[in-house]
């Protein structure tokens, strides 16, 4: 069947990654089990092997790992998969990245600031994104010595555009587990697509796709990469389950008050 995709496809209807057919790989974060359908690599890109057992809750394991000073991140697992319009490797048109880490806050959270609470977890995504994407925009514009007059052209052109407030966030419940959907990126190419998901009071999942095309405009009419990629991202989290470990489940009851 793979075959008979390549052979037609076409700009128009590009071969992507099959993710139905897929194995599940599963990942085991101090009990928590993270599961989804993953498609082999296709994308020639460094992809070191899948961390599939993590101690998210062992302050060692993230040593050396510091992210905007807020939190610890530890990269599991990072594959991609690129899109075709026809049977040769030569005709890829583009391609996607996913890139899976476990982040930790520095101080350790109750119930009361846990990230389980859904302000709590925009709140601190906020400030990390405020942090990386905030600072690289003061940065550009110190680097290219802009104008005042020309400041906010400048910004509206080339600024990372990234959530700043609540109603920047989707929430999205797959498989009846609640994810915060958001994007980042600057104008005229494709966003990097965030889901990130509170796995304990401290702890959350951070599950990332990133687009691009090889050659022209990601988004010209000419194929339908933007919707290729698209549809691959929806597979991949309608695919994605997560079951708490009865630590962490306990704390999600105490966040919601019944905890009895």
């Amino acid at each position: 069947m793979s075959f008979l995709k390549r052979w037609r496809a076409s700009p128009k209807n590009l071969y992507g990654p099959d993710v139905p057919e897929a194995p599940v790989e599963r990942l085991n974060l101090s009990g928590v089990q993270v599961s989804f359908k993953r498609p082999s690599q296709t994308a020639p890109l460094p992809a070191p092997p899948a961390i599939k057992q993590f101690d998210m809750l062992s302050e060692s394991a993230y040593d050396g790992l510091l992210d905007n000073s807020r939190a610890y991140a530890e990269a599991l697992l990072r594959t991609g998969w690129n899109y075709y319009a026809g049977l040769s490797s030569s005709d890829s048109i583009g391609r996607l990245v996913l890139h899976i880490a476990i982040n930790r806050t520095i101080h350790e959270r109750t119930h009361v600031d846990s990230l389980m609470k859904l302000c709590n977890h925009i709140d601190l995504v906020c400030e990390m994104l405020e942090g990386s994407y905030g600072s690289w925009n003061e940065e550009k514009l110190k680097d290219n010595e802009i104008p005042s007059g020309d400041t906010q052209r400048y910004k509206d052109q080339y600024f990372y555009r990234y959530p700043k407030i609540k109603e920047d966030f989707e929430v999205k419940a797959i498989n009846n587990f609640e994810w915060l959907k958001y994007s980042v990126g600057t104008p005229g190419y494709p966003h990097r697509v965030y889901f990130r998901a509170a796995i304990g009071h401290s702890n959350s999942l951070s599950v990332s796709f990133a687009p691009n095309r090889h050659i022209d405009d990601y988004f010209s009419p000419d194929t339908n990469l933007p919707e290729a990629v698209d549809k691959t991202i929806n597979d991949i989290m309608n695919s994605m389950e997560i079951k708490l470990s009865p630590e962490a489940e306990l704390q999600r009851r105490e966040v919601l008050g019944d905890a009895g």
